[in-house]
């Protein structure tokens, strides 16, 4: 009698979200079909899913239309039970029925896009080891992709790049090359704008992105001539298109292809268009393998205007002067002067920076030998300034090499040098002081 007494109040008092809808939708027997909602309801929250299910049957068979809670938590039974069913055909079949609540609940109260997106994340793991299964869901994340754009959940973007590998390699759904590279290029682009955009699942969407560039590098043929074949006609039809002129940079740098003619045409029409130090750097790298030492400085040139990373900047900086470096004595200042440039853009470059400038001190020895060539003393300043350097950069087994060639005591005690000032002179222009006896 209590039960009854108890059903009752449950009834009359059902959420006003579901009572407030006009008594047409209940159907001509309202108190039983609230009731069997209110039965519904409570075995949901109490996860009694096999009595749950008995009313849900009844629910989406005869009052299909009351409210949408009945699909979500619908769902919710079917997950219920999908995790304690130990039979593998029946567990099969209560998956199959979780993902009909989405569907059901999208032809009774539309919603498609966040309802689709939703169901996303739960199709692929009921359905990833079910072969028959695979052109289904192919379509159901083309679909999810299609509807929602930039709002896709980054783990249904994962999802379609996958299953379109997949249908690439069973010659299925059409997904020849041309096509695979169209979903990756679409899923790239909102991959990298919620990675601008949103902040608290950056990080989520940069997995996504590291993961669909490996399935991309893995399944895709995209050699140089493919590029061509697919690009080189829109890029003569409109070649200040910076979305396509990145597309395809990207494409020929993923494809080794930096070698090709036509990627150097590319990449200069994007970096006239969007200059950057990335851009200019890679033209500039383009024209040095080729041996065209006038381009590559030109834009290397270019380049060096830009705002970079400040190791990115030092390096080239680095790489600049251990080229002047190569022209001999002629080339050392130079070399040094753009050693310091990379000091100045990135001062955690001082090691680097300060054994290279020791190396070229170092090596001008037989050729700077002071202002008193006849004096060893002055002779061998140039080690002692070298070691200077060396001391500057921390690199202790340099600093000991150049001090082996220091002014021995007797040649500091013969020409009464100790402590004194001398000018190394040569293109160096540096002025060190000799060692006192006592050190």
């Amino acid at each position: 009698m209590k039960k009854i007494l108890f059903l009752s109040f449950l009834v009359l008092s059902i959420s006003n979200a579901v009572i407030a809808q006009n008594d047409t939708i209940w159907g001509n027997d309202p108190i039983r079909a609230k009731e069997r909602y209110t039965l519904f309801s409570d075995d949901v929250k109490a996860k009694d899913f096999k009595s749950a299910k008995n009313h849900l049957y009844w629910l989406i068979n005869y009052k299909p239309k009351i409210i949408k809670a009945i699909y979500q938590d619908g769902a919710k039974v079917y997950e219920g039970l999908v995790a304690t069913e130990a039979d593998a055909k029946q567990k099969q079949v209560y998956q199959d029925s979780a993902l009909l609540m989405y569907d059901m609940r999208i032809k009774y109260f539309n919603e498609e896009a966040n309802v689709l997106n939703r169901k996303g994340g739960l199709a692929m793991t009921y359905w990833q080891n079910r072969p028959e299964k695979m052109p289904e869901l192919y379509d159901l994340y083309k679909r999810i992709v299609e509807l929602n754009g930039n709002n896709t959940f980054y783990y249904n973007g994962q999802y379609y790049m996958y299953l379109a590998a997949e249908m690439k390699k069973q010659n299925l759904k059409g997904i020849d090359d041309e096509k695979f590279l169209e979903i990756f290029n679409q899923l790239n682009q909102i991959i990298d704008f919620n990675i601008q955009k949103n902040d608290h699942l950056r990080l989520e969407w940069e997995k996504v992105k590291a993961q669909n560039n490996l399935i991309f590098e893995k399944t895709g043929n995209f050699d140089c001539n493919f590029v061509k074949k697919i690009y080189a006609p829109k890029y003569q039809e409109n070649p200040r298109d910076t979305v396509m002129l990145e597309k395809i940079t990207g494409l020929m740098l993923k494809g080794n292809c930096t070698t090709d003619p036509f990627f150097v045409q590319v990449i200069t029409s994007l970096v006239k268009e969007q200059p950057s130090f990335k851009g200019y750097k890679t033209v500039a790298e383009y024209y040095r393998r080729q041996g065209d030492i006038l381009n590559f400085n030109q834009y290397i040139q270019e380049a060096l205007k830009y705002p970079a990373p400040p190791a990115e900047k030092a390096e080239v900086y680095l790489f600049l002067a251990q080229e002047a470096a190569k022209k001999g004595l002629s080339g050392y200042t130079e070399a040094r002067n753009l050693a310091y440039q990379a000091l100045k853009a990135d001062p955690s470059s001082a090691g680097r920076v300060y054994s290279f400038v020791g190396d070229l001190y170092m090596n001008s020895a037989t050729s700077c030998k002071g202002t008193d060539p006849s004096n060893p003393c002055h002779t061998k300043a140039v080690f002692i300034a070298a070691y200077e350097k060396y001391q500057q950069a921390g690199n202790t087994p340099a600093m000991n090499r150049a001090r082996a060639y220091f002014p021995t005591k007797e040649e500091i005690f013969t020409h009464s040098m100790g402590g004194q000032k001398v000018q190394v002179g040569c293109w160096m222009n540096e002025t060190i002081t000799i060692p006192t006896l006592g050190k």
